[in-house]
């Protein structure tokens, strides 16, 4: 028994790893304001580029659709923060904070970003160097001497285009998408407590998606946590040109083995490290969480499996108070220069891993060579309920707007899964 300082909203997938933890995470930002030692020239010229961005986007927010698959988050007024840019070096640029305040829980709240407006193009060659080492730079626009940069700028496309939203789940029945979705009131408790519990693995904290049983509408939960988000990003970083992630989720063990293979362990992080959040029952590593390493002390996640969980920029502190380091281990680890990592159905559908046990006599056992179906779904099997399919496939296209990969209008409408 352990009491363990983490809400038991933000377990990525607790389902498979189900040793569910809650705490109290307040708002937490730190160091110094980066511009605090710039030259008065620059800081206002900063100021002033950064004024027309935060227009821009209060002008984008007014015309977001609504009841959509993937859904912006409602952002209020822009504010200042102190999260730093340490690979930065001394071009000046400027936290930035917004609240959502429709967030169901204050930890899925504070969104970062960080905007360096205009700069000379010896300074975007050192961002471009900075922070594009690790993805393909050449897929991204050219030097623009009139454009407000900001950090996300110099971020992989699939990055730009999650940040800053929500994904909602889908059940996938019959080639067809039914009505029905999963609260995040169903997943989630959100009463954000102290508890004590077992190491034990229990079988609790994910939605109740269903199996293939007879008389279950929905043949497949669509939803994806943090993990699968870190490996879709690292799969396409250096790709030849711009793909569309897959959306999934899968079993712990499986994801854990592999970005273990895919990558090497580091004592000290850069841009493009991966973070591997995990703990111990007896001998047994649980994945609790990963994120992909923007700059020491700074983070890109998927906060976790539930409708209302967001992609975001995640600092340090904030991290730390969810998954407390003296419950949780930490693990820097560096993707291989060579990474190629298979399409999450080579190594993660039905197509792949071998049936569970008790599908022996099912249907879907029957239909597995023949059946192209397959190829989309995964499984996650618990020793205290039915398997639990999950289904995966790649989003529309992303398109690029004034210099920034967005997500297609058609993201934000029910995706038709054929």
């Amino acid at each position: 028994m352990v009491l363990k300082h983490l809400c038991l909203s933000l377990v990525c997938l607790s389902l498979v790893r189900p040793s569910l933890v809650r705490g109290l995470v307040r708002r937490s930002l730190f160091s110094r304001s980066p511009l605090s030692a710039q030259a008065p020239s620059r800081r206002s010229k900063l100021a002033s580029s950064i004024s027309c961005a935060g227009v821009a986007l209060v002008a984008l927010s007014i015309t977001l659709p609504a009841y959509s698959e993937f859904r912006h988050v409602p952002l209020g007024a822009v504010q200042t923060c102190d999260v730093s840019l340490r690979s930065s070096l001394d071009i000046p640029y400027q936290c930035q904070r917004w609240v959502d305040s429709t967030a169901k829980l204050p930890l899925w709240q504070d969104f970062l970003g960080f905007q360096f407006g205009q700069i000379s193009h010896a300074d975007w060659l050192q961002l471009s160097q900075t922070y594009g080492n690790w993805h393909n730079t050449q897929l991204l626009p050219p030097y623009d001497p009139q454009r407000n940069y900001e950090l996300l700028d110099f971020m992989p496309p699939v990055i730009q285009a999650l940040d800053k939203h929500r994904f909602y789940s889908e059940r996938v029945s019959n080639n067809r998408i039914s009505s029905e979705r999963v609260s995040s009131e169903q997943v989630y408790n959100e009463q954000v407590s102290s508890q004590q519990i077992s190491r034990k693995p229990t079988g609790e904290g994910m939605p109740e998606v269903g199996g293939l049983g007879s008389g279950d509408s929905g043949v497949a939960q669509w939803i994806t946590n943090c993990w699968g988000t870190v490996y879709e990003i690292l799969r396409l970083a250096k790709g030849a040109r711009v793909e569309s992630p897959v959306l999934f989720a899968t079993a712990a063990e499986p994801m854990l083995k592999m970005l273990r293979n895919a990558s090497a362990p580091v004592s000290s992080v850069q841009p493009g490290d991966i973070l591997l959040i995990s703990h111990y029952h007896g001998d047994r590593e649980y994945l609790d969480h990963t994120v992909i390493v923007i700059d020491q002390g700074l983070y890109f996640e998927k906060a976790g499996a539930g409708d209302e969980v967001p992609y975001r920029f995640v600092d340090e502190a904030t991290l730390r108070r969810i998954w407390n380091p003296t419950v949780f281990t930490y693990q820097a680890r560096r993707p291989h220069p060579a990474l190629r990592l298979p399409q999450p159905h080579e190594s993660f559908s039905l197509k792949s891993l071998a049936l569970p046990k008790n599908l022996a006599t099912h249907p879907l056992a029957r239909q597995r060579s023949p059946s192209p179906f397959l190829a989309h779904l995964t499984v996650i099997e618990t020793p205290e309920a039915p398997p639990t399919f999950l289904w995966m496939q790649a989003i529309p296209p992303l398109r690029q707007i004034q210099g920034r990969f967005q997500l297609p209008q058609s993201a934000y409408r029910r995706i038709f899964v054929p």
